[in-house]
Order: C-alpha cells, then structure tokens, then sequence
C-alpha cells in the first residue's frame, strides 16, 4: 500500500518532468492509484450531483501528470514521446502502447 501512495504521489512532484525513467511497477502502481481516485470521485459525484463534474475536473488536473509519467515509462521501454500518438489509430494503437508500457 506503501508503494501505491508513494508512487501516486510521484506524479504530482514530476507531473512537469518529462525527462528520465520511471520503472514498470511505480508506473503502473500510479496508475492504479488514479484510477481508483477516480472511481471514487465519480461515485461521490453520482450520490450528490450526478454531472461527472467532479472527476472531469479531476481528470483534467492530472491530464498532465499522468502524460508526463507516461512518456517516462516509454523512456524506460527505450520509445519516444511520439509513441504517444498511437493512442489515436483506432484499437490497434491503443494495443499497441498497452504492450510498449507493460
């Protein structure tokens, strides 16, 4: 649990910081922690409002956190930042980035 918190909390003190490494479990220990964040925040949002305004807020804030620690994981699989733009051919880009940082 340890481990999730410190790497979560990574993000925000490299959120600018696209330069460097970030090992395969701090990255996807992150991840994990966001998406949970997330989760919780939506579901917060569902009992009082039920807008999804507070985790669009949310995701919004750390749009560039989590960019910035993906394009350190990508250094550390030895790719660029220009890998990044898979993301948008269709199914198959998305794949193929989901390999790259695993």
């Amino acid at each position: 649990m340890n481990r999730i918190v410190a790497a979560y909390t990574s993000l925000f003190s490299n959120y600018a910081n696209t330069t460097g490494r970030m090992s395969r479990l701090n990255y996807w220990c992150a991840e994990l922690a966001h998406i949970v964040v997330w989760i919780l925040l939506g579901m917060v949002d569902g009992a009082l409002c039920q807008t999804a305004l507070i985790p669009g807020i949310y995701l919004l804030l750390m749009l560039f956190p989590i960019l910035a620690a993906t394009v350190r994981r990508l250094h550390d699989t030895g790719k660029g930042a220009a890998y990044l733009l898979l993301c948008f051919v269709p199914a198959l880009g998305v794949i193929i980035l989901f390999v790259f940082l695993c």
